[in-house]
Formats: C-alpha cells, sequence, structure tokens
C-alpha cells in the first residue's frame, strides 16, 4: 500500500514511517497539511494518516481535500489533543470524512487494524 502520513512531530512520522515500512509498505512523510495536500495533488495514496493539529493547513483541511476531490484515498485521523478546551476534534474529523479516528498516544497494533479496514 502507498501510505501518506502528515504529522508535525517528526520523530512520531520517523517512527510511524519506520514501522509501516517494515510491514512491506511505501511510505511518505511530511510535516504539515499544506505539504500533504501538494502530494495528494500529484501522488495518489491509498491511506492518508493525518495529525488535526499542524502548522500551515490543519487535518481538518486535508480530510476535506480528499473529499471534496473525490479521491480514494482512506483516512486515519491521529489527536494526542482530543477533548482539549472541550472540542472533541477526531469526532470532527470523522464527521468531515475521515474513515477511521485513533487518540495520541496508541499502540501500533490499533494502526494495523486501521489499515486493514
Amino acid at each position: 500500500m502507498k501510505i501518506l502520513i502528515a504529522e508535525d512531530d517528526d520523530n512520531l512520522c520517523a517512527l510511524i514511517a519506520k514501522f509501516l515500512s517494515s510491514k512491506g509498505h511505501s511510505v511518505k512523510g511530511v510535516n504539515s497539511g499544506r505539504k500533504a495536500i501538494e502530494h495528494l495533488k500529484h501522488e495518489d495514496c491509498d491511506y492518508l494518516i493525518t495529525d488535526i493539529y499542524m502548522p500551515d493547513k490543519d487535518g481538518y483541511e486535508v480530510i476535506e481535500f480528499i473529499t471534496h476531490s473525490h479521491l480514494n484515498t482512506r483516512i486515519i485521523a491521529i489527536s494526542g489533543m482530543n477533548g482539549f478546551h472541550g472540542i472533541d476534534c477526531l469526532d470532527i474529523a470523522k464527521k468531515l470524512g475521515a474513515n477511521t479516528v485513533i487518540e495520541k498516544p496508541f499502540d501500533f497494533n490499533r494502526l494495523t487494524t486501521a489499515l486493514s479496514n
């Protein structure tokens, strides 16, 4: 599978990429929503794993880009800020079109399960 990771924490992005690459996936990591959208304009991906809160453009904007562009990319939204200031950002991501939502920190088995759905 071709997977794009949009995560502004470079260490977490690299860790997820290394894990998914070890499972045989083709993985690209970017550190902002703007870079994710630019990548998706030029290259198809089977999955997008996106953080919600990032610089430039956030994960909501990336999810909306995918849904409005009618791309066949499945979306996994992740966030460590769920419930911050009373906002359920993962519920919002789901309503915008995310197929799966996962709260950080997460177990990689949960990510593997999400990729098999």
